[in-house]
């Protein structure tokens, strides 16, 4: 049927081709893993990029509660030195009205 020589022909080829998809599949396994792995890896960074930019989302906000809580002080300050100098002006003003119709 078959000769000696062509059954070791046969042998060879299929051994090799057995060869070529063990070490295919060996890359392929491979290399999905690495791939799986950058993914994974990807992902954490993803993660703790969200996770740090909404830490920083909400120290913003902490700081413009601040800021705006700061210059709304200021700006309650501004308006009692104004009143302040207001009354003092009124006050001046009477004072200098009594004493002209006193004379």
């Amino acid at each position: 049927m078959f000769s000696l020589k062509q059954i070791e022909t046969r042998v060879g080829v299929i051994v090799g081709v057995l060869l070529v998809i063990f070490a295919a599949s060996y890359l392929i396994n491979d290399f999905s893993n690495d791939r799986l792995q950058s993914a994974e890896r990807a992902t954490n960074e993803a993660t703790s990029l969200a996770i740090s930019a909404k830490s920083l989302h909400l120290r913003n906000r902490e700081f413009e509660k601040e800021f705006l809580l700061s210059r709304s002080q200021e700006t309650r300050d501004q308006l009692e030195q104004g009143f302040a100098q207001i009354i003092r002006v009124i006050e001046e003003l009477g004072n200098d009205l009594v004493g002209r119709v006193a004379y």
